[in-house]
């Protein structure tokens, strides 16, 4: 069970998780009296991140603010771990005040052919219009969430362009 408090300007404080890519330039920051210890804590990250993200089922990401170019919480590095997540069958991704361009990053970021098993994608009470249910949209045809069941972008000003792209 994990209870995050709400910052300040209410939204979430948990950090997303962490890839070995992102886990290596962290590494890089810090000191260790023996210099192949860096490695070795790398490798046994790396193990561990696969093995975490790679069986997660679900994930639920409420309230937290993904914010472009936040050292902890921009939605390219959601992407980049969403890349790892080939268990996952439910993503929420509600009120995190995404934008647009916050949308569209985070659709470039996803690889072609990630999140294979996902069946069901929340995104609504975010910020972004009909641009940002383009970028979503745009994923599909890059064969992300191939199994995908169920979108939903409840609570949004998508208006006809957005609908539109859905319906493409």
């Amino acid at each position: 069970l994990v209870i995050d408090v709400a910052s300040d300007d209410g939204g979430a404080q948990r950090r997303l998780p962490a890839t070995p890519e992102r886990m290596a330039k962290l590494l890089a920051a810090c000191r260790f009296t023996n210099g192949a210890d860096s490695a070795a804590v790398l490798a046994l990250y790396e193990k561990t991140a696969k093995a975490v993200l790679g069986t997660v089922e679900k994930l639920y990401y409420i309230g937290l603010p993904l914010v472009r170019g936040d050292a902890w919480t921009s939605p390219a590095l959601l992407a980049e771990a969403l890349n790892y997540c080939e268990s996952l069958r439910t993503l929420f991704l509600v009120g995190n005040r995404l934008d647009d361009e916050g949308v569209a990053e985070l659709a470039a970021g996803l690889e072609d052919g990630a999140l294979p098993a996902l069946e069901v994608l929340a995104l609504g009470h975010n910020r972004y219009g009909a641009r940002g249910v383009e970028a979503v949209c745009g994923v599909f045809r890059r064969g992300v969430a191939p199994r995908l069941q169920n979108l939903s972008f409840a609570f949004m000003p998508i208006g006809d362009a957005g609908a539109a792209a859905v319906a493409a």
